[in-house]
């Protein structure tokens, strides 16, 4: 099955943008095989979210990499697409793989917030 590389662009808003840029990272090619194979279906569900505004993740030159870019219109876009993922079939099965990921809210005057957690992005 291969991996669509298309980013879906709408215009986006100036102010309130959260954009998330990072990997996943795949111990196994196991892994990145479970990932290959749920991936079309998150993709789909996440672009169709409301305030999505663009969403991709892209597998890397190594086989066990993906690179993970995607914005929403504000905050409370970010956060419903991230209580839906948690509970998806992607969500739970991927749980276990590294996630590395930088957040970025232009809404927010601190910046970027670094994370490692397992959040299911």
């Amino acid at each position: 099955m291969k991996v669509s590389a298309q980013k879906v662009s709408r215009p986006a808003r100036s102010v309130g943008n959260v954009r998330l840029t990072g990997s996943l990272r795949c111990a196994t090619l196991e892994d990145s095989a479970l990932v290959k194979r749920l991936l079309p279906d998150h993709i789909r569900l996440s672009r169709a979210s409301a305030g999505c505004l663009s969403f991709s993740v892209l597998p890397q030159e190594d086989g066990l990499t993906w690179a993970v870019d995607e914005t929403f219109a504000d905050r409370a876009a970010f956060q419903a697409h991230q209580a839906r993922t948690a509970k998806s079939e992607w969500g739970l099965k991927t749980a276990h793989i590294a996630r590395e990921y930088m957040i970025r809210d232009r809404a927010d005057p601190n910046g970027a917030a670094p994370s490692t957690d397992k959040s299911p992005i």
